[in-house]
């Protein structure tokens, strides 16, 4: 548990300064912050203990995931009436175009299109944000 704490504290302090999950982009790195939102999730769900740092790391992680889900959202772009989410989710999403360079493959990662918006890693990425901000708001007390 004391691991656990630490690691909600260090993510809090350097993925998330403002409260947001900071974004890694699209390729690859669009997958990350969902990633990671789906593993804070966790800790605020099932992360036993009643000790005071328990309740603390719960509480951080519970907070960083909901607060990065409600950015994510309010900074959407509508297309058909469906969301579509940016790279990062402190600030608004590009509708993207039909132009410019796509996503690639490359030595065994993918790069990031020319509109990160584009990649799929960056919609499901949002998706699972979306997924672990209802299992913590669904989660009892």
């Amino acid at each position: 548990a004391a691991r656990v704490h630490r690691l909600v504290a260090a993510v809090a302090e350097h993925m998330a300064p403002a409260g947001v999950l900071k974004g890694a982009g699209g390729g690859d790195g669009g997958l990350f912050g969902g990633i990671t939102a789906r593993y804070l999730a966790l800790v605020a769900t099932t992360l036993p203990g009643d000790s005071a740092a328990d309740h603390a790391a719960r509480d951080t992680a519970g907070k960083l995931v909901l607060a990065s889900a409600k950015s994510a959202w309010d900074y959407r772009q509508p297309v058909d009436g469906l969301p579509l989410f940016g790279p990062f989710w402190d600030r608004n999403a590009n509708l993207p175009r039909d132009d410019g360079k796509d996503a690639e493959f490359v030595a065994g990662a993918v790069n990031e299109s020319e509109m990160p918006e584009r990649d799929l890693s960056v919609q499901l990425g949002g998706w699972m944000l979306m997924e672990a901000a209802y299992s913590v708001s669904a989660a009892p007390e």
